[in-house]
């Protein structure tokens, strides 16, 4: 069995750049691979940690910047409403926990819709996925009992699972988002990310499998 490894963050900006080409990647491997041939696991990996500060306004420029280069690179959309409607605060792990908890407690996989609700939130409608408020909103829009989803989401448990995905994906070099890993025979391979051709990708994939 060879596992795909994503490491992200729902806060990452490009993150968000590369959804639709990750949407297709994870959807082909879904359809094109036997049960047991191919997983994917999602890997929280933790970009800035819990802060109740302000965004310095130099950071806000860098962001701001990235988002203006994805935009241009990719066609992006981005809502420039997010920083006059919120204040910011450079905190992406509360929205890290809330993607560990919708895995965690979903009988269904709502792990990718989460990410997707908090990159909509965020990135869409202005809201700020630093606060419990907007991620308890991104539950209920993916179907998960809110009052489960915050008592899990505050726990020491969901705190230590985080933990431990961002020390498993600094072990195998994610230090940076997205990232994209296969293991298979044992060893660990990088996959380049592409933000533009999943077919890419998926031949990367394919020629470590073969």
């Amino acid at each position: 069995m060879a596992t795909l490894i994503y490491v992200h963050d729902p806060m990452c900006s490009w993150c968000w750049g590369f959804a639709p080409v990750w949407q297709t990647v994870y959807n082909t491997i879904q359809q094109d691979y036997q049960p047991g041939e191919l997983t994917v696991r999602l890997v929280a990996g933790g970009l800035a940690p819990d802060s109740d500060k302000p965004m310095a306004a130099e950071m806000t420029d860098q962001i701001r910047t990235y988002w203006q280069k994805i935009e241009q690179l990719l066609g992006t959309r981005f809502n420039y409403d997010f920083w006059t409607k919120n204040i910011p605060r450079r905190s992406t792990y509360p929205a890290c926990r809330a993607v560990i908890a919708a895995r965690e407690l979903s009988v269904v996989d709502c792990e990718m819709a989460m990410i997707t609700a908090i990159q909509q939130a965020y990135y869409l409608l202005a809201e700020n996925p630093s606060n419990n408020e907007v991620l308890l909103g991104c539950a209920e829009k993916t179907g998960i009992n809110s009052k489960h989803f915050e008592q899990f989401m505050k726990s020491p448990e969901c705190d230590a699972l985080l933990m431990e995905e961002i020390g498993f994906a600094r072990s195998i070099g994610g230090n940076s988002f997205p990232n994209l890993f296969l293991e298979v025979a044992g060893g660990v391979h990088e996959i380049p990310v592409d933000y533009q051709n999943p077919e890419a990708i998926l031949k990367s994939i394919s020629d470590l499998m073969s």
